[in-house]
This record gives C-alpha cells, sequence and structure tokens, in this order.
C-alpha cells in the first residue's frame, strides 16, 4: 500500500519510495556541486589539502568500524545481557532478565552480532567519518597557513582544477554515505527473495512483501546505489563478515533465516491463532520447518544454541521457571535443563526431541488438562503398535542419548502418576525405591535352586507382586504374569538395576497395565476395577446390595476413563 495522505492544500504526498529514491540523486547531486563550488573557491592546493583530509578520515572510520566487532567482542567479556541492558537503562521481565543474566559476554556477542554488524557499525561509519573529518579541519587550516595556500593566490586555471577535485570529493563523501545504505537494502532485498520464493503464499511473507515494494522498491533499484554497491560493496562486505570459530561468515544469511523464521511463525499463527495446549498436525509440521530452516547456518545456528544453553543454565540454578502444574512442571523442567550444555552440534536434535515430548503431551491432552487423574488415563493410551503413550515417551527421551540421562526424573513422573499424587513428593521416592530394592532382589534370586522354570517364575512374581501391593498398585493375574516374564528375560543377566532399568520397567508397567491393571487406591480407600468386571454373585464390601452392585460414596470421584461394570 502506497504511504500517500492528502495535503492540507489538496495536493498527494509524494510516496516514501519515489521520495528516497530522489533523495539519493539529490545527494549525490548535492554533495559534488558543493564540492565543485568549494573547490572552485579553494584552488588546486587547498583543495588538495581538503581532499587529503577527507581520505584520511575515510580511511580512519574504515579501519576503526572493519575493527569494531572484535573491540566490542573485548569489551563484552566479563559481562552478561543483562548487565549490557541495564548500562542502556532497559527493563526486562523477571523471566526475560534471567534469561539475560545466563548469556555471557561470549554467547551475548554472538546474538547482537546481526544487528551490529548489518546496522549499527554501518552507520557508525559514516558517524565516524564526519567527525574525524571535523577534527582534520584545524590541521587542515594550519598546514594552508604555512604553506601559504591562499584563495587569492590561485588563477582561474588552478580554480578549475580545484573545482574538478572538489567534485571528487563530494562523490567521495556520497560513498561514505551510500554504500552502507546500498548495503542494508541489499540485505533486507536478499531476505525478502529468500521468503518470496520459498514460502510465496505465507501470511507473513505477503506483509514483509508489501512493506518491501511499497517503501523500499524504487531506491532498491536506483542505479547510484547499485554503481555504489558493485564498485564499493567491499566496504558493507568488510563490516559485516566475522570470524566465527575459525571460519569467515557473512552474517546477512542470518537475516535471512531470521526472516524465514519469521514468515513460519506468522503461518503457525493464522487465523485463529495457534493453541499450544493442543496442537494440529499443521502446526507441528511447521514447528518441524521452524527447527530445520536454520540448520545449514553455521552462525544462526550458534546463536540458537548460545540463547538455548542460557534458558538451561537460567533453568538450572532457579531463575527461570515454567510455573506449570506437577507433575509436568518435573518433566519438562528437566527436558530444558539438558540445553545448558547445548552447542551448535546438537541443539538441532535436542530441540526436535523437546518438540516431540511436546507434541506427545498435546497430542494426549495431557497440555490441555493437567488433572492428575486426566493425566494418568492419557499416559495409559495405546497406539496401533500397542504402546502406551508413557512408554512413547521414554522411546523418544531413549532416542537422543543426551536425554537418556533423564530416567529417574521419568521414574520419577511415571510413579506419580501412577499413584494419582499433585506432585513428586517424598511417598513416591519412596516407592521407587521400594521396587527398584525389589528388582535387585529378583536379579540375585538364584535360578539354578529352583527345580523348574514356573517356580523361578512364581518366585520373582512373588517378590513384585508384595511389593507392588504393599505400594497400592496392582495388576490382574494375567499382567502380573507379563510383567513377570519382563524382568526375567530383561534383568536376568544384570547386576545391578539402574535408573534406566528402572525407567524401562515402568514404562513396560503402563504397557500391560492399559491392558487391563487396577487402579491404584484412590481417596477414602475405594477401589475401582480397571478392565475387569465384578464377577456375578459377589457382593459388595459391606454385604448390601444387590449381587454385582458396586456402590460409590459420595464425594468419591471416578478418574476420566474408567469404566463402571453395568449392574
Amino acid at each position: 500500500m502506497y504511504a500517500v495522505a492528502q495535503a492540507a492544500a489538496g495536493g498527494d504526498i509524494m510516496p516514501l519510495s519515489e521520495i528516497l529514491n530522489l533523495s539519493v540523486y539529490a545527494l549525490v547531486a548535492g554533495l559534488a556541486g558543493i564540492g565543485v563550488l568549494l573547490g572552485f573557491v579553494r584552488g588546486i592546493s587547498r583543495q588538495t589539502m581538503k581532499f587529503i583530509t577527507v581520505a584520511v578520515a575515510f580511511m580512519v572510520s574504515l579501519v576503526i568500524c572493519t575493527g569494531a566487532y572484535e573491540w566490542i567482542h573485548s569489551y563484552l567479556e566479563g559481562k552478561t545481557m543483562l548487565d549490557l541492558t541495564n548500562k542502556l537503562g532497559i527493563t526486562l521481565s523477571e523471566q526475560m532478565s534471567a534469561l539475560a543474566g545466563a548469556l555471557e559476554g561470549e554467547e551475548a556477542v554472538y546474538i547482537l552480532a546481526v544487528p551490529l554488524t548489518v546496522v549499527i557499525i554501518p552507520l557508525m561509519f559514516i558517524g565516524i567519518f564526519f567527525v574525524v573529518a571535523g577534527i582534520l579541519i584545524v590541521p587542515y587550516i594550519m598546514v594552508c597557513g604555512v604553506l601559504g595556500f591562499t584563495n587569492s593566490a590561485n588563477s582561474f586555471a588552478t580554480r578549475v582544477l580545484g573545482a574538478i577535485l572538489g567534485a571528487l570529493q563530494g562523490l567521495l563523501i556520497a560513498v561514505v554515505i551510500l554504500v552502507p545504505v546500498a548495503g542494508i537494502l541489499e540485505t533486507a532485498q536478499e531476505a525478502v527473495t529468500v521468503a518470496e520464493r520459498d514460502h510465496k503464499d505465507f501470511k507473513n511473507t505477503q506483509q514483509i512483501s508489501e512493506l518491501y515494494h511499497t517503501n523500499l522498491d524504487k531506491i532498491a533499484q536506483n542505479p547510484v546505489l547499485n554503481i555504489a554497491d558493485d564498485h564499493f560493496g567491499f566496504i558493507y562486505d568488510r563490516f559485516i563478515t566475522i570470524d566465527v570459530e575459525g571460519e569467515p561468515i557473512n552474517v546477512h544469511t542470518v537475516v535471512d533465516d531470521a526472516v524465514e523464521l519469521y514468515v513460519y511463525y506468522g503461518e503457525l499463527d493464522k487465523g485463529e491463532g495457534v493453541d499450544y495446549k493442543n496442537l494440529t498436525e499443521e502446526n507441528k509440521q511447521i514447528i518441524d520447518q521452524m527447527i530445520d530452516s536454520f540448520g545449514d547456518d553455521k552462525l544462526m545456528t550458534i546463536i540458537v544454541s548460545k540463547v538455548f544453553a542460557a534458558g538451561g543454565k537460567a533453568t538450572e540454578t532457579g531463575a527461570f521457571q515454567l510455573g506449570i502444574d506437577e507433575p509436568l512442571n518435573t518433566l519438562l523442567t528437566s527436558l530444558l535443563k539438558v540445553f545448558a550444555t547445548s552447542d551448535e552440534t546438537n541443539i538441532e536434535g535436542d530441540i526436535h526431541t523437546f518438540a516431540e515430548v511436546y507434541y506427545l503431551l498435546s497430542d494426549e491432552g495431557v497440555m490441555a488438562s493437567p488433572d492428575i487423574e486426566v493425566m494418568f488415563s492419557a499416559f495409559l493410551t495405546l497406539d496401533e503398535n500397542g504402546n502406551s503413550a508413557f512408554k512413547r515417551l521414554s522411546m523418544i527421551l531413549d532416542k537422543n542419548p543426551r536425554f537418556a540421562g533423564l530416567s529417574e526424573t521419568l521414574s520419577k513422573v511415571a510413579m506419580d502418576i501412577l499413584l494419582q499424587n499433585s506432585g513428586v513428593d517424598k511417598d513416591t521416592v519412596e516407592t521407587i525405591q521400594d521396587v527398584k530394592s525389589t528388582l535387585n532382589d529378583v536379579i540375585s534370586i538364584d535360578k539354578e535352586s529352583y527345580e523348574t522354570e514356573e517356580e523361578y517364575k512364581e518366585a520373582v512374581s512373588g517378590e513384585i507382586n508384595n511389593t507392588l501391593t504393599e505400594n497400592g498398585i496392582a495388576l490382574e493375574d494375567e499382567q502380573l504374569d507379563q510383567i513377570t516374564d519382563y524382568v526375567v528375560e530383561n534383568f536376568g543377566d544384570k547386576e545391578e538395576v539402574t535408573d534406566a532399568d528402572m525407567a524401562d520397567f515402568l514404562a513396560t508397567y503402563y504397557d500391560i497395565y492399559a491392558s487391563g491393571g487396577t487402579l491404584p487406591e484412590l481417596p477414602g480407600g475405594i477401589e475401582i476395577p480397571g478392565g475387569t468386571e465384578n464377577p456375578d454373585g459377589t457382593e459388595n464390601p459391606d454385604g448390601t446390595g444387590n449381587p454385582g452392585d458396586i456402590v460409590i460414596p459420595d464425594g468419591v470421584e471416578i478418574p476420566d476413563g474408567v469404566e463402571i461394570p453395568e449392574t
């Protein structure tokens, strides 16, 4: 949309793109014209001295700005991003302050590389040039005075030569101003081109495309800017090329990736917006594409890894907290802590693992309703392969060795949900230790001391059943046989049960439990059959009611997904 408005006199204001385009011509013509006039007045001698000062200012500003990134890098050593925001008077939220405090100098400088090299340092180049040129006026006047270069000593010929040199000086000043502008525009143009080429119909592509073409099309195609970029573009390239772990990297590629992420985010949040507690398949595909989009760019990968590492460190110290209900908080917080050691070699896989866990929680409705009973039922959901949701969670984490160390946390969460607690507590931990101790006792049983395999399995089954029953957890006989077979086959040759073994045991328990186990004891001591019917002819515990009836006392809620046998 063109930026056109009605003027007070009834005329139209020229579109911004046209104004900027004409400004380029005006700038070059104006600087060259002023140079001609001043050069004619000064004559060749004084104008030569003046040109030298301008050239010196150009070289000094170029040297300073070429090394500016390295100097800023040195300045940032030992400082955090929070230190910098405080110096600038920027107020951050508590959570953002936690993240900023975890971003130290080495990490912060990579994140600041984009605004520094693409915009700030090139604009510094213009400012430093004029400051140095202004300072050099003093030695210029002194040298001209000592050498006797005066305006009155010039002939017409020397004035014409001075005018020509003055025009060249004006053009040099124009180069100082236009080259950074041309470089910034080229970076923007390339980013828009990437978005339009690869994501043409995306919501945010249309927005940035309209914004760019409305305001910058004319100036981006300006022949004067193109000439400046073609012949002096190396200057801007020096500003935006930095050393990243011994490899020269052009920072404008990060802009391309940032625009691509912005485009993906717009598609994720289009229409009525995204429900992050209940992701659609399309949502998940876009998130996966966002994760993959930075993988080919070394600097962007480093930047992303630094940000996630800062989040992991802040989570470790407790400065950053999710603030969600237990036991999801324990699970997701443990996952976030893994990012504290993420780097460019593993960050993409780490984010994908976290995303897969989040997808699972979303698919099973756990994120939308973190009620412990809903979560219990959700984790019992079997897929087409007969794997419970909890087993699938365990399998996702096992695929990434960096998350395999979460076995202890996984066991706590599994037991916490199984016992339907409201958060990992002392009882949960003690139950885990009881079961783990039993499994260690089981693997120490001398199999040879039993005459038959069946007798050996009966002994193992008895140990497991006693411990589970004592902790309010039970399985039907058929399911108990299955868990016994699993322990015999997988733990029989082990010397000691590890945290990983314990997590696998509980994941397998969930699979078997989902096929018909008995729910843990509910508040009030009421047990509800899960998966088996009350045999006909039996009476309620108090001897009342019709045979086969089950009476649920007032105030006792039935967990979602639990079927009560018909009477």
